[in-house]
């Protein structure tokens, strides 16, 4: 993933694109390919140096609380808060986050089940 130490590895149907946060932050998405489907699709975030989070409102606590899922990522245990988000454009979606050391992650679709398969695409990630 750019000139960064990590991997990871995704869907023919997706791609991963680099973002640069105003603090200095540097992370990457992980859309579909097909625009169409990009907004109401299901996506990914990873973000590697510490900042302000570039995207998400994990902290959001008007949002539902849904459950606590572990996922392994860089060979050590890591756990996802999931919420379904309650206001704004993406009202109904399922979003998590995760956090290990300096590196954050969100996983967002509008079912569980794509929220599960995004979790499981972002814990590909993994050292070079």
């Amino acid at each position: 993933m750019g000139s960064t130490e990590y991997s990871i590895r995704i869907p023919n149907d997706m791609l991963i694109d680099e973002a640069r946060g105003k603090e200095g932050q540097h992370g990457f998405g992980i859309y579909l390919k097909d625009t169409a489907k990009q907004l109401y699709g299901r996506n990914g975030f990873i973000e590697i140096e510490p900042g302000r989070p570039i995207g998400g409102n994990e902290d959001d606590d008007n949002d539902e609380y849904v459950e606590t899922v572990s996922s392994t990522m860089l060979n050590k245990t890591v756990q996802w808060k999931i919420r379904k988000m309650t206001d704004g454009g993406y009202k109904g979606y399922y979003y998590a986050a995760a956090q290990k050391g300096k590196l954050s992650f969100t996983a967002q679709a509008p079912t569980k089940s794509g929220l599960d398969s995004m979790i499981t695409i972002v814990s590909t990630l993994h050292s070079q």
